[in-house]
């Protein structure tokens, strides 16, 4: 008798195999159909509807600087063509707007500007809060003056003030920086006028001598002026200039008073 080996009919698990399969590739399909349709209604949705297209633009707390001045450029964001081919405008959706970017830009354009607040208001709104810097004078750089903060950030063209409300700094040196004051000569001067206010004393101008290493004069309402030099302590300079007028009394009028030299005060 011949010996045959036994060979199973493969037919149904093959047929089963192919089943999976073609099952398998059909959810695959449908899954990928599914994803196409649904960011094809979603991108359609987002940036060729206008159903979140920004229309309102609102700026509030503008005072030196106005809003045709700053709206030109958002609606610049919003306008700009990231996907050209597309036609796709991602700024001119709410959701996608940059707002950090639009807040750099802002600041950086108006240093009258110190702050940028942007809100977000669905579907169509964009809310810019902004906050302008409070001038604490006018600083001089030869012929041309700007407004100062008490951060130091100089801004806008000013004319050279009286005194009367806005202090008024004389700098004398050479400089091409037209951004920012000294940081350390500013913080002196605020320093100044506060222990001044202490002794009844008001200053209306600043002068910064063109060879100045740290001397400026402070022309008082009195009539007088100081002499003053950041080297020395200023609440300690000031403090010799208190007991001064203290011992020289009420009919001292002198044309200045020298108080750069620590611990003495010259007269004239």
């Amino acid at each position: 008798m011949v010996n045959r080996a036994y060979q199973p009919n493969n037919s149904y698990s093959d047929n089963l195999a192919r089943e999976k399969w073609r099952r398998f590739f059909i959810r695959i399909s449908i899954a990928i159909f599914c994803g196409a349709m649904l960011g094809g209604i979603s991108g359609y949705a987002l940036f060729y509807s206008g159903w979140l297209d920004i229309n309102s633009i609102s700026i509030n707390g503008l005072k030196s600087v106005t809003e045709d001045q700053v709206s030109p450029t958002i609606k610049t964001m919003i306008e700009k063509n990231v996907l050209p081919i597309l036609r796709i405008r991602f700024q001119e959706n709410v959701i996608f707007f940059d707002s950090d970017m639009a807040k750099e830009s802002i600041l950086a354009q108006f240093p009258a500007i110190k702050e940028v607040e942007i809100i977000k208001e669905l579907p169509h709104e964009i809310i810019v809060n902004l906050t302008e810097r409070v001038a604490l004078g006018t600083w001089c750089l030869g012929q041309n003056c700007y407004y100062f903060d008490d951060e130091g950030v100089l801004w806008g063209k000013a004319l050279r003030s009286s005194g009367s409300l806005l202090l008024n700094v004389e700098d004398l040196r050479k400089s091409d920086n037209s951004t920012k004051v000294d940081v350390q000569l500013l913080a002196g001067i605020k320093e100044l006028i506060s222990a001044l206010e202490n002794i009844s004393i008001k200053i209306n101008r600043i002068e910064i001598p063109a060879d100045s290493i740290g001397e400026f004069r402070a022309y008082t309402t009195h009539g007088y002026y100081l002499i003053l030099n950041m080297e020395s302590s200023i609440k300690d300079q000031v403090n010799i200039l208190r007991i001064l007028l203290k011992e020289k009394g009420e009919g001292f009028s002198p044309q200045y008073i020298d108080l750069k030299v620590e611990g003495r005060a010259y007269y004239r």
